[in-house]
């Protein structure tokens, strides 16, 4: 059985694989096709559009490890990804103990919170590369190939970005209750430290008046 530590390990690897595979599909999406994203549309052949479009195939299944590799590295997997959509737009008013993270915690937080963005720059390159390869499939009438493109920008990149940026929306909900909880916790401890300053103040008063008082009546 494989121990805490084990796992966390094998959490990072997978969400490391998950935005290393992005970059080898932005990679052939664009490094590998200049000739589409880097001319002028006038310049750009059919032949080089239909290359592009050989390869949706191959980048689907490339997309598909992405998003296993992602949900593995997820506590809960599919599960989790079903009831972040379920989120509060607000913060809830009711902090808990629980809500408290430990110095771990919150480096997991945001080594994750790292790799969704590094994860996000790339899907949202690859949704405008791909928006404008489909607008000149259609201006040369290549139009299987511009839905081809199409299909799987909407149904894939741009579903998994929806997906990324909840999880994002969760773990700042995680960090803000973590801060609200500490605000509290301090808040607390400032206030029974000035009561204690304020019961010593006033015990003080009392026994000067005590002792003035005495000091009358033994006169």
């Amino acid at each position: 059985m494989a121990t805490p530590k084990q796992e966390n390990l094998k959490s990072e690897d997978s969400l490391q694989n998950a935005v290393n595979k992005l970059a080898i599909i932005l990679k052939i999406i664009f490094e590998d096709n200049q000739d589409i994203f880097l001319k002028k549309p006038e310049e750009v052949s059919v032949k080089d559009l239909n290359n592009l479009s050989g390869s949706f195939i191959s980048l689907s299944t490339q997309f598909q490890e992405v998003i296993e590799e992602w949900f593995e590295s997820t506590p809960g997997g599919f599960d989790v990804f079903k009831r972040l959509e379920e989120l509060e737009d607000q913060l809830d008013i009711q902090v808990s103990e629980a809500d408290k993270l430990d110095f771990e915690q919150i480096r997991k937080i945001t080594s994750r919170m790292n790799r969704i963005d590094d994860a996000l720059e790339s899907l949202e390159r690859i949704s405008v590369y791909l928006k404008y390869y489909e607008d000149l499939c259609r201006q040369k009438g290549l139009t299987m190939d511009a839905n081809l493109s199409e299909l799987f920008r909407v149904y894939g990149v741009e579903e998994f970005i929806k997906i990324l940026r909840i999880e994002a929306k969760k773990h700042r909900k995680q960090i803000e209750r973590n801060n609200l909880y500490n605000n509290m916790y301090n808040q607390a401890k400032l206030n029974t430290k000035t009561l204690k300053i304020a019961y010593t103040a006033l015990g003080i008063s009392v026994l000067s008046v005590i002792l003035a008082v005495l000091g009358l009546l033994l006169k």
